[in-house]
């Protein structure tokens, strides 16, 4: 049946994806799959090409690339002979969707030319019993994909191939299958994912899967042949020379009508209509009917030596193809070919004498791996490639890089890079690499977070719809307050793979944090550079929620608007009947906010509350500061455990004890009540107080006892040029907290012990480098704000932060 790869992207439920592919559109995977896949959901995205098309596109229409190592990982791979593969892996937290085929990620793959493929659904909760047996197919071809990816060094792909680990946990679970995966209707399905590494090839294992029966026919549809047939006559002899159907478009193909013996008893057949006649037959499938099955394979697989090999010699080419055996008689039904329409040999159109099929890999000069963290480039040189006396060539410029361990090389640039960029190497010999584009970590982090716990995503929309504030957050503290001992840490590109495995090398450690300071001379901290030590996605969420109104985390809503305004022409005219269909999967639509509903009835600031209620609330946050407490002392004991994931969890529980302080609880008699008191007074209890509990928690975090402070054990990569935000919000919350909480309690007993608690913690929040006094007040000022403080209050505050900052100069 005829549909649509384009549609097919119209489904929700992807986190990743990853495509393959041999020719390189980049206008059309920008500004159409990949502007798709992110309109659906799927962000963490890579687009793996061959090497030597890659280079050709780059050199030719470098201004394409628009979003090429900013919002998707662009990964060219060598072989000896062509990456060939047409895959499209796409993951979700509960299944996959596999698309196999021959067409590639182009607009004459997706639109103009004549293909092939088929697509493999995989579910954990799958009613239909073939998509729970499909696991198999879709671990063996993550597997084929990862062996390409792990070999790719640095941080950004570490974290890619980390966030498929992580959201789709599946992965660890499913085995890939050796032998055709038997299915409930008596066929059956293999992948053959061929490397061209050396090992038997496609011909060696069809050959292996048919013996022994008697073939009764071949019929061959392929856009690409050798010169002189010589797959084609081996796959024939193979078979023993069974009646052979040869099928194509008599007026568009690339058939060597030539190199076939004229008394040759094959056959022509033409696969089109007139409705067709103009469109290229792009499609490779080998049929092969046998007195005990028919056996089907398409997919990448041109019919040549290069793509197939031998019975006797292996492949050069990179190739993925689907295999399915089948009763007798199934095979043509299932293709849905109609051979009847017999075509002479001498109607056959004969290809240009200059026609050439393919470019081998050996004639690509590898540039090897480039990362940028702002000026900073990292370059990992290529397998074999001597690094001495080699330079990033940029904009005119010979730029020399040094060697700083494991592998790696650095140069720091004069200038902001402006991307995305296109550099190539030269090398100590003189000669110069192919072009490849610069990874932008950061960009390409922020593009991807990464896919938050739905019972945290389901919390979070309501709390956005107006539905619920954070004290109902507080119900999730045993998530947002969970240890994460899966996630990578920024080693500042410490790293190194061998043998397709991570192994991660110890980063530099400095003695003191003063003497890392004084290592990595930052610029003042703003809140607005875009970079975040923070990985973890449901925190980065939380951060921009207990922030709203206040600063826009990470350029988000910035960025989104830019993104839209850059797509929206690109994506005028695009769409197709039946795109507004919008396929969610059943387990992602409890997450997802109703838009066909208005605002809820009752929103959270017209909520009354009864007594219960009140003390139910007021239960919910004395566990969420017990829970945040006990954190912070088993960090304490396992400092090993500290990671930065802590500067969002106490930026949130600041902003939750004085949100209790200040949220009027509004009664049905139409008095109120507060969930906590900023200072201790005459009656109440003294650990219901903000004044009490951020004191403590601000004192273990900043300046601790005698194992150091939690924050020692922050990893902050050195090549940033100013501080994460994330840290910048830590630190500036921080100090509004103990000034906010030292100015409430500065008519009691406390006042005395939280002024020398806000001096030490004011020295210690330095050792991160400077942050912008101006960036740093207007912040607190639109924090103080959003929790309804009046100006003059604001105004007290920060003159207390002042005097604390001056207390700390004077010593």
């Amino acid at each position: 049946m005829k549909t649509s790869l384009f549609k097919d992207l119209a489904r929700s439920g992807w986190h990743s994806s990853i495509i393959t592919t041999y020719s390189v559109d980049p206008a059309f995977y920008d500004g159409s799959i990949e502007y798709r896949l992110r309109t659906y959901g799927c962000e963490n995205n890579i687009m793996l090409a061959d090497a030597v098309m890659l280079k050709r596109a780059l050199s030719a229409t470098p201004e394409a690339f628009r979003n090429a190592g900013r919002r998707y990982a662009l990964v060219p791979i060598q072989v000896s002979g062509c990456f060939h593969p047409k895959v499209h892996l796409r993951l979700g937290t509960d299944r996959a969707r596999l698309i196999i085929g021959s067409a590639n990620a182009t607009a004459a793959g997706w639109g103009s030319n004549q293909e092939i493929f088929t697509a493999i659904d995989w579910s954990r909760r799958g009613e239909d019993p073939t998509t729970t047996v499909t696991g198999p197919l879709i671990r063996k071809a993550y597997d084929y994909l990862e062996s390409w990816l792990a070999a790719i060094p640095g941080d950004a792909m570490d974290f890619k191939l980390h966030l498929h680990r992580r959201d789709s946990p599946w992965l660890g679970e499913l085995r890939s299958n050796s032998d055709p995966i038997e299915l409930p209707d008596g066929s059956a399905i293999d992948l053959f994912c061929e490397r061209g590494d050396g090992t038997p090839g496609i011909l060696n294992r069809l050959s292996a899967l048919t013996a022994g029966e008697m073939a009764k026919r071949l019929v061959v549809i392929s856009p690409y042949w050798d010169n002189d047939l010589s797959a084609l006559q081996e796959l024939r002899r193979a078979l023993n020379h069974c009646p052979t159907i040869i099928a194509l478009n008599p007026a568009k193909n690339e058939f060597p009508i030539d190199a076939i013996d004229a008394d040759d008893p094959a056959k022509f057949s033409a696969v089109h209509d007139d409705e067709d006649a103009h469109r290229f037959l792009h499609a490779k499938v080998i049929l092969i009917e046998t007195d005990v099955a028919d056996h089907l394979l398409f997919g990448s697989a041109n019919c040549s030596d290069e793509a197939l090999g031998s019975v006797t010699k292996s492949a050069r080419n990179a190739e993925v193809s689907v295999y399915r055996r089948f009763p007798p008689g199934r095979g043509m039904d299932l293709l849905g070919l109609d051979l009847g329409n017999v075509i002479d040999r001498r109607d056959i159109r004969r290809p240009a004498p200059d026609s050439k099929m393919f470019e081998a890999g050996h004639s690509a000069v590898p540039a090897g791996t480039i990362e940028a963290v702002e000026r900073s480039f990292t370059w990992w040189p290529p397998k074999g490639k001597d690094a001495a006396g080699a330079s990033i060539l940029l904009t005119g410029s010979a730029l020399p890089v040094n060697p700083v361990g494991n592998g790696q090389h650095r140069v720091l640039l004069p200038f902001d890079p402006v991307f995305p960029v296109i550099v190539r190497v030269q090398f100590g010999d003189g000669r110069v690499s192919d072009p490849i584009v610069v990874h932008d970590e950061t960009a390409l982090r922020l593009a991807s977070p990464g896919v938050t716990d739905r019972r945290l995503r389901t919390a979070f929309n309501r709390v956005l719809a107006g539905e619920e504030d954070i004290i109902d957050l507080a119900l999730q503290a045993h998530l947002l307050f969970a240890l994460d001992d899966s996630a990578p840490t920024r080693q500042g590109h410490a790293t190194e793979r061998a043998e397709h495995a991570s192994s991660a090398a110890e980063p530099r450690e400095y003695e003191t944090p003063d003497e890392f300071r004084r290592a990595v001379a930052r610029r003042p901290g703003t809140g607005e550079s875009g970079r975040f030590s923070l990985e973890d996605p449901g925190l980065l969420d939380l951060l921009a929620i207990i922030l709203r109104g206040v600063t826009d985390v990470g350029g988000k809503e910035a960025r989104k608007k830019r993104d839209e305004e850059e797509d929206r022409d690109l994506h005028a005219g695009e769409t197709e009947d039946g795109d507004e269909i919008n396929e969610v999967a059943p387990e992602e639509a409890a997450g997802q906010p109703n838009e066909n509903t208005g605002p809820s009835a009752t929103t959270a600031e017209e909520r009354v509350f009864t007594p219960a209620d009140i003390e139910r609330r007021r239960r919910q946050l004395l566990k969420a500061m017990a829970a945040f407490e006990k954190m912070l002392r088993y960090l304490a004991e396992h400092p090993q455990s500290v990671s930065n994931r802590l500067t969002a969890q106490t930026a949130f529980m600041l902003n939750l004890m004085l949100f209790a302080c200040t949220k009027k609880h509004r009664k049905a008699d139409g008095g109120s009540a507060r969930l906590m008191a900023l200072a201790p007074g005459s009656t109440g209890d003294r650990e219901l107080t903000f004044a009490v509990r951020a004191g403590r928690l601000l004192q273990q975090i900043w300046v601790g006892g005698r194992d150091g402070a939690l924050v020692d054990h922050l990893q902050i990569d050195p090549r940033y040029s100013s501080m994460p935000d994330d840290v910048f919000f830590l630190i500036a919350m921080s100090r509004w907290a103990i000034a906010r909480a030292f100015l409430a309690a500065s008519a009691t007993s406390l006042s005395t012990a939280l002024q020398a608690s806000a001096v030490k913690i004011y020295r210690s929040t330095l050792r991160y480098g400077p942050v912008d006094a101006d960036a740093e007040q207007s912040f607190i000022e639109r924090l103080d704000a959003s929790l309804d403080f009046k100006p003059d209050e604001t105004g007290k505050l920060i003159e207390h932060c002042r005097q604390f900052a001056a207390a700390v100069g004077s010593r």
